[in-house]
């Protein structure tokens, strides 16, 4: 146990810093999906803050599964690198249908 060696500075900063950014687009994403839901859609608040509820417990279920998966992953590549290079298009797919609202044809 003596021969822990420390984090330098600098990667607790690069983990945090990108770590921040996804946060800041959850963020960004959780206020315009409410908007675009209470407003646009009509549901109401309620019924909105369950789905936000579920679709958390959801993540924290899966985040558990993903990181075993990642654990017994051994390629070249490393464990997550893979997992990273296969989920950045499909992350890019959805951040563009989640932003991309189709304009109302009747009003």
């Amino acid at each position: 146990m003596g021969n822990r060696k420390k984090v330098p500075l600098l990667n607790k900063v690069a983990y945090g810093v990108g770590t921040g950014g996804g946060c800041v687009f959850n963020q960004i994403a959780a206020a315009f999906l409410l908007n675009y839901y209470t407003d646009t859609a009509l549901i109401g608040a309620g019924a909105i803050a369950t789905m936000f509820l579920v679709c958390r417990i959801f993540d924290g279920i899966t985040d558990l599964l993903m990181g075993a998966i990642v654990d017994k992953t051994s390629t070249k590549w490393g464990k997550a690198r893979p997992w990273l290079i296969a989920s950045a298009p499909l992350t890019l797919i959805g951040i563009v249908l989640l932003m991309n609202v189709p304009i109302a044809i009747w009003r």
